[in-house]
C-alpha cells in the first residue's frame, strides 16, 4: 500500500471561560512515557510477560506566542488544568495533509485532549535577527475518572488559526547598564517537577514544582565584560537587571518602545537579587570572540523573577 495522507502540527487550544488559542508553534512533541514491566521465567533467556507499569504522558511545544502564554502560565507556579471554569481542558491538534492538496477541510484531523495536568515553562529564548520562542511542557494527570489523554481522529481544526504575535530580542541590562552587544538571551527556568501516583495507579495523579533554578544567559561579543564583571562573580545591585523582548509589528517592523506591548523579565528587588559572572570567553583564529554572561537570581523579600508581558522599553 502507498502513503495516502500525512499529518503535521497545528494549534493548541486551552478551553474555558478565558481560553487561549496557541497558533505560533514551531514544534510539538507528545510522548506517552510508558514504563514497561518485562519479565522472563526462571532460567529463560526470553521474556514471556509484558505489561504497562506506569504511563505519564507529556506534551512539549515551542511557540512564538510568548505574551499570550505568559498571561496564563506563571514562571513561578505554572498553570494547573482545570483552573476552575477559567481554563478547563487542553487540546492539541495535528492537521491532516491530503494527497495532491494541502490541509484537509473536513473533520478528519487528529486531536489530543487533556482534562487534567500542569503547565510549566522550561525556557524563553531570543536571538538577534530571529523570532523569540517559549518552551512549554504540559504534564498530564489522572483525575480518578478521565484518562490523561483522549485521542480523536475526526476533529475539526480551530476556525481562526493565524499568527497572533511575534517578539524578538530587545535591550538587556545588568545593574542598570545597557549591554549593547547581546547576540542572544535565554531565561532558563530549570524546573524540577515531581509527579506521583499511589495505590497502584497506572497514571500520576499529582504534579508539583519541587524546585526552580533560574539563569539569565547572555551571549555577547565584548571581551571587556571580563573586566567589568570580574573574572569571578559580582553581586547584582539593581532591579534593572533584565531582558526585554521587542514586539514585532505585522506588515511593519518593530512596535514603538513606548508602547506597552513588549515583555520584560527582571530580577526582583533593588538589592540582594543575585550574582552576575562571565561564564566563558571563547575565541578561534580569525573569528570573533564570544562572551557568555550569566545572571543567577535569588529570591528576596520582594520576589524572585518578575515578568511583565505588557510593558514599554526604557
Amino acid at each position: 500500500m502507498a502513503v495516502g495522507n500525512l499529518w503535521t502540527l497545528s494549534a493548541i487550544q486551552i478551553t474555558g471561560s478565558s481560553p487561549l488559542l496557541i497558533t505560533g508553534i514551531d514544534s510539538s512533541n507528545f510522548s506517552n512515557n510508558i514504563e514497561e514491566l518485562l519479565e522472563s521465567a526462571a532460567g529463560q533467556p526470553n521474556p514471556s510477560f509484558v505489561a504497562n507499569m506506569q504511563i505519564a504522558p507529556t506534551l512539549q511545544f515551542v511557540s512564538k506566542q510568548i505574551a499570550g502564554i505568559l498571561g496564563l502560565v506563571s514562571i513561578g507556579s505554572g498553570l494547573c488544568i482545570p483552573n476552575g471554569s477559567t481554563q478547563t481542558t487542553v487540546v492539541a491538534y495535528f492537521a491532516r495533509v491530503n494527497k495532491c492538496a494541502d490541509r484537509s477541510a473536513s473533520s478528519n484531523h487528529v486531536s489530543l485532549t487533556f482534562a487534567n495536568g500542569l503547565f510549566v515553562i522550561n525556557s524563553i529564548s531570543a536571538s538577534q535577527g530571529q523570532a523569540a520562542t517559549i518552551d512549554v511542557m504540559f504534564h498530564a494527570l489522572f483525575d480518578g475518572t478521565n484518562v490523561p489523554v483522549v485521542v480523536a481522529t475526526t476533529a475539526g481544526l480551530p476556525a481562526s488559526n493565524r499568527v497572533a504575535e511575534v517578539f524578538t530580542l530587545g535591550p538587556c541590562k545588568i545593574n542598570g547598564t545597557d549591554i549593547g552587544d547581546v547576540q542572544s538571551a535565554t531565561v532558563a527556568i530549570n524546573p524540577t517537577v515531581e509527579k506521583l501516583g499511589g495505590s497502584g495507579d497506572l497514571y500520576p495523579t499529582f504534579a508539583g514544582y519541587m524546585s526552580k533554578q533560574v539563569r539569565f544567559e547572555l551571549e555577547c561579543l565584548d571581551a571587556t565584560h571580563l573586566s567589568t564583571y570580574g573574572p569571578f562573580s559580582l553581586a547584582t545591585t539593581s532591579s534593572s537587571t533584565l531582558i526585554y523582548l521587542r514586539k514585532m509589528s505585522n506588515q511593519a517592523s518593530r512596535v514603538a518602545d513606548a508602547t506597552t506591548q513588549h515583555i520584560s523579565l527582571a530580577l526582583a528587588g533593588n538589592s540582594a537579587s543575585g550574582m552576575v559572572r562571565v561564564e566563558s570567553l571563547q575565541a578561534q583564529n580569525n573569528q570573533r570572540a564570544g562572551v557568555r554572561l550569566v545572571v543567577t537570581p535569588i529570591e528576596n523579600s520582594t520576589g524572585y523573577v518578575v515578568v511583565n508581558a505588557a510593558t514599554g522599553i526604557s
